[in-house]
């Protein structure tokens, strides 16, 4: 099993490595601070890979198809898989000894730190929370990272209902319990595959259909 660092160690370092310190992060001066390239290209598999280089220290590949504020958290969450190489040691056998979905959350967790650091809504008024989100909307970070940092830090509840029916747990996003039940897991199942058949249903739709 991988070893993680706690919080203060990650922010020690996203203080450090971040750019700009405040702001929507700027993918091209950290990957070329990191000697990195970024290619943008149609992914079929994942929205984003972390690619050694023989040119450059690593390439990230990243999904084309992606929103800006995607790509953005997949960059981050490709930069948090260099930290597990770079700064933890981390090797492919993790994710080959059960260990990648812990790893993935991980990711997930650092690309939330590096993108929205919850620092930075020490001062943010939080009786309006539509109202907070819209202020932090120059950062280019979704509504799904914005309400995840919230629920970290406590300010609303670890599970929220979202516009789109999809339920956001924090426990189920975090690394360190995503092992243990949780009570909005078969809810989350069942919107789930509600989606699933939805979408199945739509590519099972005659050639000659029309709207």
């Amino acid at each position: 099993m991988p070893r993680f660092y706690n919080d203060l160690y990650v922010e020690k370092w996203i203080k450090e490595h971040r750019i700009p310190d405040f702001g929507p992060l700027d993918m091209k001066a950290m990957a070329k601070n990191f000697n990195m390239k970024i290619v943008f290209k149609d992914l079929l598999r994942a929205k984003g890979y972390l690619v050694p280089s023989a040119k450059f220290g690593y390439t990230i590949e990243i999904d084309t198809k992606d929103s800006y504020s995607e790509r953005l958290f997949t960059f981050a969450h490709e930069i948090g898989h260099y930290f597990t190489i770079t700064m933890l040691g981390w090797t492919a056998r993790y994710y080959n000894e059960g260990a990648h979905a812990d790893c993935e959350l991980f990711c997930d967790w650092f690309a939330r730190e590096l993108l929205l650091p919850r620092r930075w809504l020490d001062k943010m008024p939080f009786n309006d929370l539509y109202s907070s989100y819209i202020a932090i909307s120059d950062l280019c970070v979704s509504e799904e990272t914005f309400l995840l940092q919230c629920m970290a830090r406590g300010d609303i509840s670890p599970q929220f209902k979202m516009s789109s029916d999809e339920i956001l747990c924090l426990v189920c996003c975090n690394y360190e319990y995503y092992r243990r039940s949780c009570s909005c897991q078969p809810q989350r199942e069942k919107i789930r595959n509600s989606a699933r058949l939805q979408r199945d249903s739509q590519l099972m739709l005659p050639l000659n259909f029309k709207y």
